[in-house]
């Protein structure tokens, strides 16, 4: 997985230290010195995501104490063609999804921080070919926590609350979640374990996902800074669905149907870095390796009236699975910087001849394979058009990244995609056609991110994504699918 390599934004490169970046993870070129007080602390965690708000925010005072507001504005359009890979099919479409977020930072104390995000978003359809429009608007509450730090006078803390759960590379986990997490931050030791489960829908947007509910949680991570900018990485995450567990024949309301109960757990490591050896000027690795292991109930559900289906049968599986992601990126010794990076990402497929085994890598449902290599913008590290899980795949991807001037960056990624094993199913997919399983060549892709960064409080990305069709679609061999957007920010 090329593109979801080090978190080494192009402003550090530029000799320009960003604003509070709220990333959650700090750069790999700076020294990931420990912050001092509980709202640097809070900042390490991720208080915006990967947003970057300005150093100057509104400031005024809460209960005597003070308190920090800002936020961000943003609209996004977004236009897609030939998702169904069907000859003359109508399915393109155009959206635009402005948004807007709304953040408090309250500080009751020099050891305790307060924060709560709420986000206003909606979709609208401008066009829709051969459908109708759809429309939708909401309110959220993302996070809302309360971080206790120097807990005992060490460097423990606690953090209760909905809160990030996230991770540079993004390959385990970026969501938010009810919990409580304690962490320990040390010279060259950080690390965190966490219980949760989610407690209410936070949302006016339809019900909590039914595949939600009952779900605990149980995860951990250790970051061990062993020498310079090397990293070795722990990762541990139990999940146990204790929803309730349906019996042939019962009858199930559609809208709250849960066609999946498991109980998983992966283990997992990660190796990163940079080194300066010369040639070339630096060089960044990454390297996972992950496996999954538990069991896993699948309900074959059919209707029985507009508003109910039955359960006709229970399938019991032992799932097994495995993945890595590995690679390099490069910045070559020439004037205008380009950075080359290369990476293969692999999760095991479930073999024909296997009753009762479920040998396919599934990730974790917290994930969101979004990452950078060493631009200003994330963007889906297993290509923007097909972004398929990590399941029963094999990602081969190679990029170029060019910095334009000291705040713009283009990046130009190529994938290219094969099953293991040939399936008719492809995991996590955003497209509407699926192979045929008889061949495992499922095609390319070649996404261009182009982003700047002005010293305003804007940010401009656009993203362009083109994925051709391989033999395993069969008779949609070697059509085309398309992705352009245009996205814009505005920081507070």
């Amino acid at each position: 997985m090329l593109s979801s390599a080090l978190f080494l934004p192009s402003p550090a490169q530029a000799g320009e230290q960003p604003s509070h970046s709220s990333s959650g993870v700090a750069p790999d070129d700076e020294d990931d010195k420990a912050p001092a007080s509980a709202l640097e602390r809070a900042r390490d965690l991720g208080l915006s995501a990967d947003d970057v708000r300005p150093d100057q925010q509104k400031e005024t005072t809460l209960l005597g104490k003070p308190l920090i507001l800002g936020g961000e504005l943003s609209l996004a359009a977004r236009g897609r063609s030939g998702y169904d890979l069907q000859g003359g099919a109508k399915d393109d479409d155009v959206r635009i999804a402005p948004e807007a977020k709304l953040e408090a930072i309250w500080l009751p104390s020099n050891s305790s921080v307060v924060f709560a995000s709420l986000r206003a978003e909606g979709e609208n359809d401008i066009y829709r070919q051969g459908r109708n429009r759809r429309n939708s608007a909401g309110l959220a509450i993302d996070n809302l926590w309360w971080l206790k730090t120097g807990l005992f006078d060490t460097p423990l803390a606690i953090q209760i609350g909905r809160q990030r759960l996230r991770e540079r590379r993004e390959f385990w986990w970026d969501d938010s979640i009810d919990a409580v997490r304690i962490h320990y931050f040390g010279k060259d030791v950080r690390a965190y374990a966490g219980i949760g489960q989610p407690l209410a829908h936070l949302s006016t947007q339809g019900r909590m996902d039914p595949e939600e509910k009952g779900l605990l949680r149980i995860f951990g991570n250790l970051d061990w800074k062993w020498q310079g900018r090397q990293h070795v990485e722990l990762f541990i995450l139990h999940q146990d669905d204790r929803s309730h567990r349906y019996v042939p024949g019962e009858l199930v309301e559609r809208s709250r149907a849960d066609r999946r109960d498991a109980r998983l757990s992966w283990v997992g490591a990660r190796i990163r870095g940079c080194v300066k050896p010369g040639f070339p000027r630096r060089l960044c690795y990454w390297g996972d390796v992950a496996r999954v292991r538990g069991t896993e109930l699948e309900y074959d559900l059919d209707g029985v009236n507009g508003t109910q289906q039955i359960v006709d049968a229970v399938d019991r599986k032992s799932v097994r699975g495995w993945a890595y992601d590995a690679g390099v990126n490069l910045e070559l010794p020439l004037a205008f910087r380009p950075v080359i990076t290369l990476g293969q990402a692999r999760g095991s497929g479930d073999r024909p001849g296997t009753p009762g085994r479920d040998l396919a890598f599934r990730q974790t449902g917290l994930h969101r394979n979004d990452g950078r290599n060493r631009g200003i913008s994330r963007f889906r590290t297993y290509g923007e058009v097909l972004r398929p899980d990590l399941s029963n795949m094999t990602v081969t991807s190679a990029a170029l990244g060019i910095p334009v001037g000291n705040r713009s960056w283009l990046e130009l990624i190529g994938h290219r995609y094969r099953q293991p094993h040939a399936d008719n199913r492809i995991a996590g997919a955003a497209i509407n056609a699926n192979p045929a399983g008889r061949d495992r060549r499922l095609g390319h892709e070649v996404d261009l991110v182009a982003s700047h960064r002005p010293r305003s409080r804007w940010e401009f990305e656009l993203t362009a994504g083109a994925f051709r069709a391989g033999p395993a679609f069969s008779v949609n061999s070697k059509r085309w699918a398309g992705l352009l957007e245009l996205r814009v920010d505005y920081n507070f």
